[in-house]
C-alpha cells in the first residue's frame, strides 16, 4: 500500500492532502471570527454600510 509509488502518484497523493489541511485551517478560522464578530458571545461587533465599516469591542465583565 505504501510502497512503489511514482513520482505522480506521490505528487498527487501530497497535493490531496496539503489542500485538505488548508481548507481545514481555513474553515476552523472562518468559524473562531463568525463567532467573535456575532456568535453567542457577543463582545465584537461588526458592520458595514455604505458609509464604510465598523468594528466595536464591548468588554464589559459580569
Amino acid at each position: 500500500m505504501w510502497g512503489s509509488w511514482s513520482s505522480a502518484e506521490e505528487h498527487s497523493i501530497v497535493t490531496i492532502f496539503g489542500w485538505s489541511l488548508g481548507g481545514f485551517i481555513i474553515a476552523m478560522i472562518a468559524v473562531i471570527v463568525g463567532l467573535l464578530a456575532g456568535g453567542p458571545v457577543g463582545r465584537f461587533k461588526v458592520s458595514a454600510s455604505s458609509d464604510g465599516a465598523s468594528v466595536e469591542a464591548d468588554c464589559t465583565r459580569p
